[in-house]
């Protein structure tokens, strides 16, 4: 999986080009709202970049992709929407960065994205959590530095990493490549076996319920810690590494962590 990171640099000239692309903003003596909607082409991107900030995702009950940002204390932000070209747009940016970097949290914003289905998402955030909710995309990379990320009844190509934070992804679908330094995995969803998949993580227990018809092989290291595989065939054990499968086992699913315990079963077993 492709994975995309971009960086903002405001200048005059942005600044000009984000008032003008905003639809509105309203303004209290402690944060701005501001908001804007595009027509975007099929499977354009989304970047999104913030400190301090939590990032919302959710499908568009429109044509329009729309963006909402509550920018607190706005004179430590510098923030923009940039759609890249005219309509309909083959890139938006959105950007939320905190000036001074001692800000802390208090600078921080709140970025909802509406995204038509097919949508390529890149987010970047440092401090904050990263939600989606009934989206339908295409591939999605996050990266967060504190922050947990939360997905619900979504679908994509998840590519997802986080240094302090759980990774909770429920009734959804795609497939998952997933990482947290400090934090447990909470799993119950569909994985396809188009690509593999990982669920990765130092300090944290992983659950993993599958959904649907499994078709997968199984790839299980729990350093100090037990490993469960309810309902799958062929559970061997080799120097702490385990292996078991669903179905034919096509697919490729690896599941790590060096302090916590593994749990895999099928959703609703």
């Amino acid at each position: 999986m492709k994975r995309k990171l971009v960086s903002g640099v405001i200048v005059g000239t942005l600044i000009a080009l984000a008032t003008a692309a905003c639809g509105g903003s309203t303004a209290s003596s402690s944060e701005v709202v501001h908001t804007a909607e595009y027509t975007l082409a099929q499977g354009a991107t989304v970047s999104v970049k913030a400190d301090n900030a939590s990032v919302t995702i959710r499908r568009s009950e429109t044509e329009k992709t729309e963006v909402t940002a509550t920018v607190r204390n706005p004179d430590k932000v510098k923030f923009f929407i940039l759609p890249q070209g005219t309509e309909p747009v083959q890139e938006l940016r959105v950007s939320a960065t905190v000036d001074d970097g001692d800000a802390g949290r208090d600078a921080g914003s709140d970025i909802v994205v509406e995204v038509t289905d097919g949508t390529v998402l890149t987010i970047e955030t440092s401090n904050g959590a990263v939600e989606f909710y009934g989206a339908s995309l295409g591939e999605v990379n996050v990266v967060t530095s504190n922050g947990p990320i939360n997905i619900q009844s979504s679908r994509g190509d998840f590519a997802l990493t986080t240094s302090n934070g759980q990774l909770t992804i429920n009734a959804s679908e795609g497939t998952f490549w997933t990482q947290t330094s400090n934090g447990a995995i909470d799993f119950n969803g569909k994985v396809l076996p188009t690509r593999s998949n990982r669920f990765k993580t130092s300090n944290g227990a992983i659950t993993v319920r599958l959904a649907g018809e499994p078709d997968l092989t199984l790839t299980i290291t729990a350093g100090n810690g037990t490993v469960t595989a309810e309902g799958a065939t062929n559970l061997r054990e080799v120097s702490k590494v385990y292996t078991a499968r669903y179905g034919e086992g096509n697919g490729a699913v690896t599941v790590e962590t060096s302090n916590g315990n593994v749990s895999i079963s099928r959703a609703g077993g």
